[in-house]
């Protein structure tokens, strides 16, 4: 086989582990906001500061 072949075979493996890896990633993401659990970062935005909670 020619190289360029094996080029596009790998650029569609690599391609698709890494489109099953990202699917996985969002999914993950998609059922922790179902439950309610978002991540950290998430609720310390919305959080107000603690000098405006205490007064």
């Amino acid at each position: 086989m020619p190289w360029w072949v094996w080029v596009i075979v790998l650029w569609v493996v690599l391609g698709t582990a890494l489109a099953v890896s990202v699917g996985k990633v969002v999914e993950a993401a998609d059922r922790r906001e179902l439950r309610g659990q978002r991540p950290a970062r998430a609720d310390e935005e919305k959080a107000p500061p603690e000098g405006r909670r205490a007064s």
